[in-house]
């Protein structure tokens, strides 16, 4: 399909994330930019039910967001990208005292460093590339989240 990526990356520490990127809208003489959505959804351990905190939860985390770019000639493009992550923080230390703190009954819990606590996480970049010479493209890049 035209202006469809998709892709699997695997991390050694197990975690398996399925992504794909469609080119919504692309810059023209009557569109002034690209519009791209992207998506993903990471598992951790082989997308295998949970097990440190809850054996009926799926420890992955998803994504939604957009990417709007703009070019001016072959020099110069600028882009904006605003992500939504669901579940962000399947694993840390906050998670376990918030369990303890309703009364859970978690095995491991006390002793434990990391175990799953569901948070969102906003994301919002900014980017920009030029070209200075026929092979030489600096870009910056600044983002932010909350």
């Amino acid at each position: 399909m035209r202006g469809l990526q998709a892709g699997i990356y695997r991390t050694g520490g197990k975690a398996v994330e399925f992504f794909g990127q469609y080119d919504a809208m692309r810059q023209s003489a009557s569109w002034p930019v690209t519009l791209n959505a992207v998506a993903s959804i990471e598992g951790l351990n082989n997308f295998h039910r949970g097990d440190v905190v809850d054996e009926e939860d799926n420890e992955y985390a998803t994504a939604v967001g957009a990417i709007v770019s703009r070019t001016a000639g072959d020099r110069v493009a600028v882009y904006l990208q605003t992500s939504y992550i669901f579940h962000s923080n399947t694993y840390s230390t906050t998670g376990c005292l918030e369990h303890l703190e309703h009364g859970h009954d978690i095995p491991g819990c006390v002793g434990a460093t990391t175990v799953g606590v569901e948070s969102n996480t906003l994301l919002a970049g900014m980017s920009a590339r030029f070209r200075l010479t026929r092979r030489a493209f600096p870009s910056l890049v600044t983002t932010t989240n909350r």
